[in-house]
């Protein structure tokens, strides 16, 4: 399973056109340097999947990750969609899940630990 998961992501570095298109891929920087990522896939007219968010270790718990989704959320509207999902595993990452849930996304289904989340826009 983890390599299957390295694989789409290598797919997805490798080929950030196509993979990302009608979408986005969104850095955050800090005195030029990137610290943070989130990228924004289309999966059909109107929904698209949030993917990649990653914050540098040591720029963790600064506010990065709330800046980075809202650009995201912003960005997703701008761009036509009406809905926005992604998964995530609650008892791996139980800060951002918190995040996420702040921020109006509503978990719809939970299946072997991994939650699928989704934010009407």
């Amino acid at each position: 399973m983890l390599r299957a998961a390295l694989y789409h992501w290598i797919k997805s570095l490798a080929d950030l056109d196509t993979y990302y298109k009608n979408g986005a891929l969104l850095i955050g920087f800090e005195n030029g340097n990137p610290i943070a990522t989130i990228a924004i896939k289309r999966i059909d007219k109107d929904t698209c999947e949030a993917k990649r968010l990653y914050i540098k270790p040591n720029y963790r718990g600064k506010g990065y990750a709330r800046v980075l989704m809202n650009e995201m959320l912003d960005r997703s509207r701008k761009l036509g969609f009406k809905e926005i999902t992604f998964t995530t595993k609650p008892e791996v990452m139980s800060i951002g899940y918190g995040l996420y849930k702040r921020m109006g996304f509503e978990e719809v289904n939970c299946t072997d630990g991994v939650a699928s989340m989704r934010m009407i826009l």
